[in-house]
C-alpha cells in the first residue's frame, strides 16, 4: 500500500509519531510531503530532515506559509506524485483548501488510479457557509474536491453527523493522533519565569493562541473571583495579547497572572509540569467554534486536570474526565476552579481519568484505525 502523505504539520517533528506508526504497518510504503517553512501559532518553523525516522519526507516551498486554506506548493509537487506513483494520496488538509485543490487536480492528471483522502475539522461551515473571503471560491473548491474524494475523515462528532448525511459511504470519524509523550529533553534554556511561582501555589494554565475567540478574557474575569492564592499562567502569542494585558491590569490581576510568549513543543511539558489545572475557555463566534482542542489531550496525558467551555467539540474531547462550564460564564469557570482547588480528591480522580481518556486520542489508536480504513478502501 503506497501512501503519499501531504501534511503541513510534518514541519514539526512532534507531529510525526502517528505517521511513523502507520508507516511501520506491514505492507505500507509511505512518502511524506511537508512545507519547507510553516508558521504555526505565530512561530516560524523550518523543516529539518534530521527529524525523519522510518519514512522519507520531502520538503517543498509554499506560497503563504501558515495560511492553512490559502497556502499551496510552488514547485516540485507534481514531480513527487509522478515519481512515487501512489496508490493512496492522503491529503491531511481541509477539502476547501488550496492544498486540497492542488492535490485533486494533480491526481487527475498524474495519478488517476490512486485513491484520494482528505480530513476536515469543520463543525460550522459544513461545506456551504465559508467565512473566508472570497467565500464563493472556497465553496467551489470544496464542491470540486468532494467530487474527487474517495474518503473524507472527520475530526469531531458534529462534523461526522453532517458530512455522513451529505456524502454517504465516504465519511469516517478519525480522532486526531496527539503525541502523548511530550519530549523530556529540551535544548532550550529552562523557562526561568516559572521558577518565580512558589511550589505550594495552586496554578491554572492556558496554552495556545491569544485570539478573542479563545475566550481568555473569560478566564481572566474568573481569576478575579477565585481565592487570591491562585495563580494563572498564560502561554502563547497572538493579536489579542495587548487587550488581555490591559484587562489584567484594569481588574488588578497583574500580580496573579504570568504572561509567557509561545513556547516550543519541547517546552510544553515544562509548563504543564507546573500546572494543577489546564483551562480551554473557547467562545463560539459567528465565524468559529472549537473544533477539537489538542492542548486538552496533551494536558490529560500529562496528568493535568482539564476544564473546558461548552464550545464545539470541547465536551466531546473531555468526556467525563474533566469539568465543563457554559462558554463565556466567568462565574461558572471560577466555581469549577475553586471546586478543584478545595477538593484535591476530585482533582486527583479527574487526573487519573484524563490519563486514561487521552489514550483514545493516541497516535497508536490513530494509526490502527487509519490503517484499517485505508486497507478497506483499497
Amino acid at each position: 500500500m503506497k501512501i503519499l502523505l501531504v501534511d503541513q504539520n510534518l514541519v514539526d517533528p512532534i507531529n510525526h509519531q502517528k505517521w511513523r506508526l502507520l508507516a511501520a504497518k506491514p505492507g505500507v510504503e509511505m512518502l511524506g510531503v511537508s512545507p519547507a517553512i510553516w508558521i504555526e501559532n505565530f512561530r516560524r518553523l523550518q523543516f529539518d530532515k534530521r527529524s525523519v525516522e522510518n519514512f522519507p519526507i520531502v520538503s517543498l516551498p509554499v506560497h503563504w506559509p501558515g495560511k492553512e486554506n490559502r497556502a499551496f506548493f510552488t514547485r516540485g509537487y507534481s514531480r513527487v506524485i509522478r515519481s512515487f506513483r501512489p496508490e493512496i494520496i492522503m491529503c491531511y488538509e481541509e477539502p476547501f483548501s488550496l492544498f486540497a485543490l492542488q492535490t485533486a487536480v494533480f491526481r487527475l492528471i498524474f495519478a488517476r488510479r490512486s485513491r484520494l483522502v482528505f480530513i476536515t475539522w469543520d463543525n460550522l461551515a459544513k461545506g456551504h457557509h465559508f467565512w473566508y473571503r472570497p467565500s464563493w471560491f472556497y465553496r467551489l473548491v470544496f464542491e470540486f474536491v468532494m467530487t474527487q474524494a474517495d474518503l473524507l475523515l472527520t475530526a469531531n462528532e458534529e462534523g461526522t453527523e453532517y458530512y455522513s448525511a451529505a456524502f454517504p459511504n465516504r465519511v469516517e470519524k478519525l480522532y486526531y493522533g496527539v503525541t502523548l509523550r511530550v519530549p523530556e529533553g529540551n535544548a532550550e534554556p529552562p523557562l526561568k519565569e516559572l521558577g518565580n511561582l512558589p511550589a505550594d501555589l495552586f496554578v491554572v494554565g492556558y496554552i495556545g493562541r491569544l485570539l478573542e475567540m479563545k475566550g481568555i478574557d473569560t478566564l481572566l474575569y474568573a481569576m478575579k473571583l477565585v481565592d487570591p492564592s491562585v495563580r494563572l499562567v498564560i502561554v502563547g502569542s497572538g493579536p489579542d495579547e495587548e487587550r488581555l494585558k490591559v484587562i489584567a491590569k484594569r481588574i488588578s490581576l497583574e500580580e496573579k497572572v504570568l504572561f509567557l510568549p509561545a513556547v516550543s513543543s519541547a517546552q510544553v511539558r515544562e509548563v504543564m509540569n507546573r500546572l494543577n489545572v489546564m483551562v480551554l475557555p473557547s467562545r463560539t463566534t459567528k465565524m468559529w467554534k472549537e473544533q477539537f482542542g489538542r492542548v486538552l489531550v496533551e494536558a490529560m496525558a500529562c496528568g493535568i486536570t482539564v476544564v473546558g467551555s461548552s464550545s464545539g467539540a470541547i465536551p466531546e474531547v473531555i468526556g467525563e474526565a474533566g469539568l465543563i462550564f457554559p462558554e463565556g460564564d466567568s462565574r461558572a469557570l471560577a466555581n469549577a476552579i475553586e471546586a478543584l482547588r478545595t477538593n484535591r480528591g476530585l482533582l486527583k480522580e479527574l487526573s487519573a481519568m484524563g490519563i486514561e481518556r487521552a489514550k483514545l486520542f493516541s497516535p497508536e489508536s490513530f494509526a490502527d484505525r487509519l490503517n484499517l480504513l485505508l486497507r478497506r478502501m483499497v
